[in-house]
């Protein structure tokens, strides 16, 4: 579709690309210096159970894209490397270590919810040492929102190299089926620990299942483990 400006000017200049042009050349770039940067901001908002409270709404990313931030929010960040749990790399009896890769998972979002306390705990310090009133107002928004929210961001790193110790070409169909597995494996993991989390420290205050359950990405997730989660 054409693009028409408000107002337009005298040094206005349109120009028009066949949509699967542009898209070949955005992904050509991609490859060859991994620019541009390309988000698409209501799919990803739609896909974000933080973006159905209205505290949490995705109003911006952090500089490198990885994790979407409502207001006052903070990127806490672990990585998973795919390539660890790859057992007899670059052989014939190469596979990937589901069980050990579900163990570690669940260990991360541990982790990562310690993470949040260390991050709750370092903001008082800094509070307690500010001497203006608008920076304690400042420093007590991010740790309003840790304590609220208690948002994490496990997510995973190592996937070519993953799938050439799994002798698989990276987009084969072969290769695209165990991705798809990776990928359910852990979110399945992660969702299902952060929910034996809950039931042993507790909900983060600001949940709620009826706000949260019309997710799109929530929605998609097994029935049993919907379930577990409105429990």
């Amino acid at each position: 579709k054409r693009w028409v400006p408000t107002n337009p000017t005298k040094d206005t200049y349109l120009t028009s690309y066949k949509a699967s042009d542009l898209w070949h050349l955005i992904n050509e770039s991609a490859v060859l210096s991994a620019e541009p940067g390309l988000l698409f901001w209501d799919n990803y908002g739609n896909n974000l159970p933080a973006h159905s409270y209205g505290e949490f709404r995705l109003v911006c990313v952090n500089p490198c894209a990885e994790i979407g931030l409502s207001p006052y929010d903070s990127c806490r960040l672990t990585s998973i490397n795919l390539k660890n749990y790859v057992r007899n790399p670059y052989t014939k009896e190469a596979y990937f270590d589901y069980e050990h890769f579900d163990k570690m998972t669940r260990l991360g979002m541990r982790i990562m919810d310690n993470i949040v306390d260390l991050e709750i705990d370092y903001l008082d310090e800094i509070i307690n040492v500010c001497k203006k009133e608008d920076e304690k107002d400042l420093w007590g928004k991010l740790q309003r929102a840790a304590r609220r929210g208690r948002r994490t961001g496990l997510g995973m790193h190592g996937l070519g190299d993953a799938l050439a110790c799994l002798n698989l070409r990276y987009d084969s169909d072969a290769a695209m089926a165990e991705v798809s597995q990776i990928a359910e494996r852990f979110c399945v993991s992660a969702y299902d620990a952060s929910a034996d989390l809950a039931i042993e420290r507790g909900c983060f205050p600001a949940f709620d299942w009826e706000t949260e359950k019309n997710c799109a990405f929530i929605k998609r997730l097994p029935q049993w483990l919907q379930d577990k989660m409105a429990k």
